[in-house]
């Protein structure tokens, strides 16, 4: 709602009688609520979930600063750009860490996991 400084999803289904559109069903997602309870899963001790969209622009994350940022992982946004789903471990800030990705086809959204491995 950008009326009020929010950001939202818009989602949208086309309602059928046969093969005639009769009307649109809609919802908006607050990208706040989603934010909140996010931050509220842990994986692990240190572990996180953020959701990407298809171009890998993080919607959903923990620390509100990466929000509409890139993924920051190069070879991982590849990735999850490519594969519906997978694990794969990297090295970030001279640590080793495991993401666990997933899309979401319906939404066009990536959720992904990080684990720490230390």
């Amino acid at each position: 709602d950008i009326g009020k400084g929010n950001a939202i999803i818009t989602l949208s289904l086309a309602v059928y009688n046969e093969e005639e559109v009769i009307g649109v069903l809609s919802a908006d997602l607050d990208l706040g609520m989603i934010v909140e309870a996010a931050k509220d899963i842990k994986l692990g001790t240190n572990g996180y979930l953020l959701i990407t969209d298809q171009n890998g622009t993080i919607m959903i994350h923990p620390n509100r600063e990466q929000i509409g940022q890139p993924l920051f992982i190069e070879g991982l946004r590849d990735l999850v750009s490519k594969e519906e789903l997978g694990i794969v471990k990297y090295s970030y800030q001279d640590e080793t860490k495991t993401a666990i990705y997933s899309k979401i086809d319906k939404m066009k959204l990536n959720l992904i996991g990080f684990i720490e491995e230390n």
